[in-house]
C-alpha cells in the first residue's frame, strides 16, 4: 500500500489538536462552578475523545500504520468504512 506521508501527518496533526482541545474541555470541567457547565465541558470532552479515536483508527484503516496514540481508540474497526 502507498503511504501518503503528507495525509498521514496532516491527519496526526489532527488527532494531537483534538487530544489537546479535549484536555483543555476536562480542565475547564474541573474548574466550572456550576454543574451544567461541567457536563457541558465533559460532554465536549468525551467527543474530543471519540473524534481522535475515528481518526486514529481510520488512519490504521486507510493506510496501515500506526497514528498517534495519544489515546486508545476504542471504536469498531467499522466506524472509518
Amino acid at each position: 500500500m502507498i503511504h501518503n506521508d503528507h495525509d498521514i501527518k496532516t491527519l496526526n496533526s489532527l488527532i494531537e489538536t483534538t487530544l489537546d482541545s479535549s484536555d483543555g474541555y476536562a480542565e475547564a470541567a474541573k474548574d466550572a462552578k456550576s454543574a451544567p457547565l461541567v457536563s457541558l465541558f465533559t460532554a465536549r470532552a468525551t467527543e474530543r475523545r471519540e473524534t481522535a479515536s475515528t481518526l486514529q483508527r481510520c488512519v490504521r484503516a486507510r493506510w496501515a500504520v500506526n497514528p498517534r496514540m495519544t489515546a486508545p481508540c476504542s471504536l469498531p474497526p467499522t466506524a472509518c468504512s
